[in-house]
């Protein structure tokens, strides 16, 4: 499957694509790919004027999971995140109370070392 930028400066034709869910599944797609010889890129929403995520070897696409926290001191609750349309789309696994659109998410990776944080946005509906 031809991958390709926005703006269709940059292309390739990765060997194999895969959209793992968690940090676990990413983990096992790098070290299948170097027992296999092949690079790996993360491809993103795609919105680039450079080839940054060309490959040959084995592109990472797809939701992830994470948690989701929603204001400065709202509640936290596992989800999963991804680009629909170019937008980033956020399935909560659990409802939080009192969430509204102009509010802050985060979405990060717990982690006892300090937690990890992958993204943030201002919610829009």
């Amino acid at each position: 499957m031809t991958w390709q930028n926005w703006a269709g400066t940059a292309s390739a034709d990765p060997a194999r694509r895969s959209w793992p869910r968690s940090t676990e599944e990413i983990g096992l797609a790098i070290t299948a790919a170097g027992k296999d010889g092949l690079t790996v890129r993360a491809l993103g929403s795609g919105h680039s004027f450079t080839p940054a995520a060309a490959t040959s070897g084995v592109a990472l696409d797809g939701p992830v999971e994470c948690a989701v926290q929603v204001r400065a001191h709202g509640g936290i609750t596992d989800g999963v995140a991804g680009l629909r349309d170019g937008q980033l789309s956020v399935e909560l696994r659990a409802p939080l109370r009192g969430v509204a659109p102009g509010q802050t998410m985060v979405l990060y990776r717990p982690d006892p070392d300090g937690d990890e944080v992958i993204a943030s946005a201002t919610i829009t509906r």
